[in-house]
C-alpha cells in the first residue's frame, strides 16, 4: 500500500483465536498525516473494533488566476486560427519536420 502513499494505522493485533494465538488481519490505511488509531473490545465479534481520528485541519486556498471568456475573445481565437497557415499541419507527414515548423 505504501506505493500508493498510503499507510497503516493499526500495529496491534485485531483478533484472539480460542487457541491463544493473536493476528493482524484487520486494518485501516489513510494519506492523512496527522490521525491516530486504535482497537478495543465491541464484545460483538472475534475480532477487534477498530477508530481511526483524523484531525481535520482547513486547507490554505491558492489564489488562481483565471481569464473569462468573452464572445469578443472568441470572435478573436476564430479569426486568429482562420488566418493560420494550416498546411503544414496537414501536409507534411514527418514528425521530425513538423517539430521544426
Amino acid at each position: 500500500m505504501s506505493i500508493f502513499g498510503l499507510q497503516r494505522t493499526i500495529f496491534t493485533y485485531t483478533r484472539e483465536h480460542n487457541n491463544g494465538t493473536r493476528t493482524c488481519i484487520d486494518n485501516m490505511f489513510t494519506n492523512v498525516i496527522r490521525h491516530s488509531a486504535y482497537t478495543f473490545s465491541g464484545n460483538i465479534s472475534d475480532h477487534l473494533a477498530e477508530i481511526l481520528e483524523i484531525e481535520y485541519t482547513k486547507l490554505k486556498i491558492i489564489p488562481t488566476k483565471k481569464r473569462s471568456i468573452t464572445p469578443e475573445k472568441l470572435r478573436d481565437l476564430q479569426r486568429d486560427l482562420y488566418e493560420e497557415d494550416w498546411y503544414g499541419v496537414y501536409n507534411v507527414n514527418d514528425a521530425n519536420e513538423k517539430l521544426l515548423m
